[in-house]
């Protein structure tokens, strides 16, 4: 029997409720194993299990149509998960290409590990910062990263690797600075790079009284494991913004969790 006559026997002899049944539950096993880093512990174990579990319950009655109807299966699969997850996948890209990065860099972290008081501080120059900022609507954009910030940004900037101060972040985003309109990259306790340019969102939800710089906060967050800290400089509203999804108005009790979280775990 020829190759395509086995094809068109393997479609012909395929529930077609069956096949979607298997393509949707694919998919959701496809789309958690992209999540797995965003996933604590045992959630994604759980929802795999699961997942896994009903997919070979649904397939064990289409087993006699043989392996081309699980190779179709999971090549649609795939397709259906980067078509529809697209910005989950180019953000889990990314972090497993700086993921050993990461790891050649844990020792030179713990080496330069600081204190409880220390953390508290940066912590709190930077929400005095936001707040001064906000106060003046002035406009501002700090992202918080992890030694995952791709090279191309941190080319576009001014690198200066300096101690986290709340002067010296307002006195960037002074609107006679000549790197106010760009980001500001802190990393590892220090202020790593100023004035970096960031490739824009594309997603076409965003309000469109959300200007350029929340833009450009959404889009680092869509492709990088990072947070954005943006001030709007029409209105002084604070935002926080990871993996793409933006929360307006931050006070100062999500602002301190937020900087609390990003301090202890990369530090």
């Amino acid at each position: 029997m020829s190759f395509w006559n086995k094809i068109v026997q393997v479609f012909t002899g395929i529930n077609p409720i069956i096949l979607t049944l298997e393509i949707i539950l694919f998919t959701i096993v496809f789309y958690y194993l992209f999540c797995i880093p965003k996933l604590g512990g045992a959630s994604w174990v759980n929802i795999l299990t699961i997942a896994v579990s009903l997919v070979v319950v649904l397939l064990a009655p289409s087993v006699e149509s043989g392996y081309l109807s699980l190779l179709v299966t999971l090549s649609t699969t795939a397709i259906i998960t980067i078509v529809l997850f697209q910005s989950e996948v180019r953000r889990n890209i990314f972090m497993l290409s700086f993921l050993k990065k990461e790891n050649k860099m844990t020792g030179t972290r713990y080496k330069n590990k600081i204190s409880e008081k220390d953390v508290q501080d940066y912590i709190n120059e930077i929400v005095k910062a936001l707040f001064n900022l906000s106060k003046q609507n002035i406009g501002a954009l700090i992202i918080l990263s992890n030694d995952n910030i791709p090279q191309v940004v941190l080319d576009s900037g001014v690198p200066i690797n300096a101690q986290i101060s709340s002067q010296l972040i307002e006195s960037i985003f002074n609107a006679k600075s000549p790197l106010h309109d760009g980001a500001m990259l802190i990393n590892n306790a220090r202020i790593q790079s100023v004035g970096c340019f960031l490739q824009l969102s594309r997603d076409t939800t965003i309000p469109k009284e959300l200007g350029t710089r929340h833009r450009a906060g959404i889009g680092i967050t869509e492709t990088t494991n990072v947070t954005a800290l943006i001030v709007s400089e029409e209105t002084g509203v604070i935002s926080i913004v990871q993996h793409g999804k933006i929360q307006r108005y931050a006070d100062h009790e999500m602002l301190q969790k937020t900087l609390l979280d990003y301090f202890w775990k990369e530090l």
